[in-house]
């Protein structure tokens, strides 16, 4: 099945909202419009980084039609907004990386809890990889999904005792149990 095109918002094709705006308010309202945008597009693309090196020209921060593209540090600051609003976490400490969290980890974990206990995995272990790109996860949001997101949705799970995670012998040898 076909995805549909994405609909980028008014905003995206008007040149100055490329620009952080000096007056606060219209800068918070601006903000507020592009961090709404990243997790729609996000979402819709099934996309979970982002880059603030503006080589990375994604077709989310660069609107070829008016010649218009977000500079890094504008990139930056929107995502430390989403990371300070629970809907982003940096991958390193130097902030050039950030993990997009179209929903925030909570709302992960209990989706990931809610789909494996669906499909059968109540009291099994099953692989990490299994979850991010088994046959039972095709067409579902955990397919692709980076190993990152769903270790921190597990941790959360294991807090609420609804999940264990296992480690094996090597670092990519990992499973988890899931209870009801």
């Amino acid at each position: 099945m076909a995805r549909q095109q994405f609909e980028f918002p008014f905003f995206w094709s008007f040149p100055p909202y490329f620009t952080l705006q000096p007056v606060e308010e219209t800068r918070r309202k601006q903000v507020a419009l592009w961090c709404e945008l990243i997790l729609r597009w996000c979402k819709h693309h099934q996309v979970y980084k982002l880059s603030t090196d503006v080589t990375e020209d994604t077709a989310l921060f660069a609107n070829q039609q008016i010649n218009r593209s977000l500079n890094g540090e504008t990139r930056t600051l929107l995502l430390q907004v989403l990371v300070k609003n629970g809907n982003g976490m940096w991958l390193s400490k130097s902030q050039s990386q950030c993990l997009i969290l179209w929903k925030k980890l909570p709302e992960w974990a209990a989706a990931l809890h809610e789909w494996a206990l669906s499909i059968g995995m109540q009291d099994a272990v099953t692989s990490v990889e299994e979850i991010m790109d088994g046959e039972d996860s095709i067409g579902t949001d955990f397919a692709g999904m980076p190993k990152e997101l769903l270790l921190e949705a597990v941790k959360i799970l294991e807090q609420q005792r609804k999940a264990k995670l296992f480690k094996g012998t090597s670092a990519d040898d990992i499973g988890i149990k899931f209870f009801a």
